[in-house]
């Protein structure tokens, strides 16, 4: 009865590791989609300052007089560049967040693996003492 009652609690401990998996698991699809959506956003961000650049270059060449379009042409990709620098700073969080989960998981998963090889053993021990 008390193996049996072992036998049931490292059961449910079990089930506790593995919904606990599942969770880590989940939040760490839900990371790596933000991740992903960070990379996406910063490869647009990219292309839309190599867009202004061309712009500006244009501008400059042909009118030249316009100073006041090129000072607004400057301001806009600063403003861009300081999106960029922000978007970068949330994809090396999220980097390191998903860096952190993986290792959190992997954990986890070491840990459920030796707690049912704990309990083959128990499961032996008791199959043993059953037999004698």
């Amino acid at each position: 009865t008390s193996e049996i009652a072992k036998k049931e609690a490292a059961e449910r401990s079990n089930a506790a590791e593995i919904e606990t998996r599942e969770d880590l698991e989940a939040e760490l699809e839900a990371l790596q989609n933000a991740y992903d959506e960070c990379e996406d956003d910063k490869v647009k961000h990219i292309e839309l300052l190599d867009i202004n650049k061309e712009e500006y270059e244009q501008l400059n060449s042909r009118y030249s007089e316009q100073v006041r379009k090129s000072k607004e042409t400057d301001s806009r990709n600063e403003e861009l560049s300081n999106a960029l620098t922000e978007l970068e700073a949330t994809l090396d969080a999220s980097k390191q967040e998903v860096e952190n989960l993986q290792s959190s998981l992997t954990s986890e998963i070491a840990k459920k693996e030796a707690a049912e090889r704990s309990n083959a053993a128990e499961i032996e021990t008791r199959e043993d003492l059953e037999a004698e």
